[in-house]
Formats: structure tokens, sequence, C-alpha cells
């Protein structure tokens, strides 16, 4: 059906166009009709039905009292049905090109652990325990999951020198990416700079992986596959630390 429009596209589309014109022109006067509209709109609708009736299949010759304007708007859907059909094999094609992509990616995942995680990468975060290194009453200074839905900010320390949250991962995890969405409400220059480090268990010691020095809402940020259980935020200097969602990916 595609190849069937585009032919007919390449014999018949400057016709079909200028009929199409045609139509269009005698239709705006009988929208406005301006002085002698009906005999000016009956030609140009007579001139785009004999245009048609070349390329439309077994049309009837028109009675003499036919009213030209129907006719012409009728031999025009007739003669744009191959550019329906055309478009609709083409839509049926790209529906079926995106299920056979859908359903090799749901295999590959269900195959593939590793490919399931990249398309569809887990917060490790999202139920881990947290732990602020203080809290300004009445936010919490601990708790399960480093995010809100429901403020501005999940947590709030006191002015202390290097601020910081910990959260425990549960286990030791590969993390190759990080989220931190930032307190929306205001103060957003208090989260600056910022050090997002992990455990290092063989030294005992926390290693900063990466720092974030300008203003953001939401930092994201990829860097090379470190493995960690404990992980931290952490203010590098003296201030407040609040933020809004702390999110850690294995991609």
């Amino acid at each position: 059906m595609v190849a069937g429009g585009w032919r007919f596209h390449r014999a018949h589309g400057a016709t079909l166009r200028r009929a199409r014109a045609l139509c269009l022109a005698a239709d705006l006067l009988d929208v406005r009709r301006p002085r002698g509209w009906q005999p000016r709109g009956a030609r140009l609708y007579r001139r785009a039905a004999r245009d048609l009736g070349r390329i439309a299949d077994a049309v009837a010759p028109p009675a003499p009292d036919v009213d030209p304007a129907p006719r012409a708007h009728q031999l025009l859907r007739l003669c744009q049905a191959p550019y329906r059909r055309a478009l609709l094999a083409l839509a049926g094609l790209a529906a079926g090109l995106l299920f056979a992509v859908a359903l090799v990616g749901s295999l590959a995942c269900l195959v593939s652990p590793r490919l399931r995680g990249r398309l569809f990468p887990r917060d490790l975060a999202a139920r881990a325990s947290w732990v602020a290194s203080s809290a300004v009453p009445p936010n919490p200074q601990s708790g399960v999951g480093p995010a809100t839905d429901r403020h501005d900010l999940f947590f709030h320390s006191v002015v202390s020198d290097h601020p910081w949250i910990e959260i425990d991962l549960g286990a030791t995890r590969v993390i190759r990416s990080l989220r931190v969405e930032n307190r929306r409400d205001c103060c957003q220059e208090r989260a600056l700079p910022i050090n997002f480090e992990v455990f290092d268990e063989s030294s005992g010691q926390w290693r900063a992986v990466v720092q974030r020095r300008s203003a953001f809402e939401v930092w994201t940020r990829s860097f090379p596959a470190v493995r960690a259980r404990r992980v931290r935020v952490r203010l590098a200097g003296t201030g407040i630390l609040h933020l809004r969602r702390i999110s850690v990916y294995e991609w």
C-alpha cells in the first residue's frame, strides 16, 4: 500500500493539489459571497471535477443538473483514498515496529538483570536508613528513605562544622550516579559546596567522590563505579544542611 501510494503521488500528485486548490477557492467564495460568486464558484468546482475525473476510477459522467460542489468534493475524497491507505499502512508498520522493539527489550530485560538496571535504574537509597549529624526540632535526625513528597525538606541540621547525612544501603552496592534535590522554598545556597562521599571499608575512612560548588535545584552526576555500603552527603564547610531528596543508582 505504501508503494502504491507513492506511485499514485508521482503520477497524479500535481493534479490532485491543483484540484484541491480549486475546491478551496470555491469554498471561500461560498463563505464570503462577493458579487457574482455563484457562477465563479461553479466554474471552479467544474474544473476541479474535470481534473479529478481523469484520475478517479469508474466515475460516471455528471448529469446536466448536478450541483458541481458536492461532486467535486466527492471526487476529491475518492482520489485521496490512496493517500489514506498509505498513511494507515505506515501507521501499522510503525506500530508493529514499536511492538517488536518493546517485546525484544522486555525479553532482554528478563534475561539480563544488568540491562534491566540500565533501562530502569533502581534508586538504591529509596528504602535505606539514614541519620543526620544533627537536627533542628521538629525535624527528625534519622529515618528510612532519604526523601519527602510532602515538604520542602526531609531533614534540617543545626549550624555546625561540616554537617552531613549518612545513608546505609544495607549491603555493599556498585554506585555510578546520584541525584540530589535541594530544598525548594528557600536557602538553596546553604548546600554549597557539597560533597558526595563513600566509606572505604578497607581504610576505615570516608572518601569524596564528587563535589558541587554551583547553585542547583537538582544535582545529577555520573562517575566511575565505586563499591560502598555507607554513603553520605556532607557540607564542605561550616553551615546548615537541608535537602529534599537523595538518590543513588547503579547506572
